[in-house]
């Protein structure tokens, strides 16, 4: 009788480190994901963003520090998403946003959001982003890809 309450004791004890290891990785990739939007809005020329934008940066930039789930970063992304302008977007991508919206809501991990995030930057016309994240953009994209 010993043996099986020790048993049941240590596997809750491995779900209780599994689930606070979990949701540790996952403010980790969270927190990343914030501070790399903030790097892509960063690489964005001024007049890449909507009139509204200027009201909007500084309680966005606040939301970005903090980001520490999905339910933020998927916040902060369609914040920023919502406040570029339309013309500094391709054809290709403006005619598929809303789909590209939808896959935002519904994303389960950070790294499908990671996904979204490098359609979107592929999405952007190469003369809205300043000259600096053009020469580094492909180091962007791979940080991206390292949120899995």
């Amino acid at each position: 009788m010993k043996k099986i309450v020790l048993i049941i004791s240590l596997i809750a004890l491995v779900s209780v480190v599994n689930a606070q290891t979990k949701a540790a990785n996952e403010k980790n990739k969270s927190q990343s994901f914030g501070l790399l939007i903030g790097e892509f809005a960063k690489g964005l020329k001024p007049s890449s963003f909507s009139p509204a934008w200027s009201a909007a940066k500084k309680s966005w930039n606040e939301e970005m520090k903090s980001a520490s789930n999905l339910a933020d970063a998927k916040t902060i992304l369609s914040t920023l998403v919502n406040n570029i302008n339309p013309s500094a977007f391709s054809l290709a991508f403006s005619q598929t946003k809303n789909q590209w919206q939808d896959g935002v809501n519904t994303a389960k991990s950070i790294a499908e959001l990671a996904s979204s995030v490098k359609m979107l930057t592929n999405g952007i016309l190469p003369t809205s982003y300043i000259k600096e994240f053009n020469v580094q953009k492909s180091d962007f994209l791979n940080h991206l890809g390292s949120l899995r």
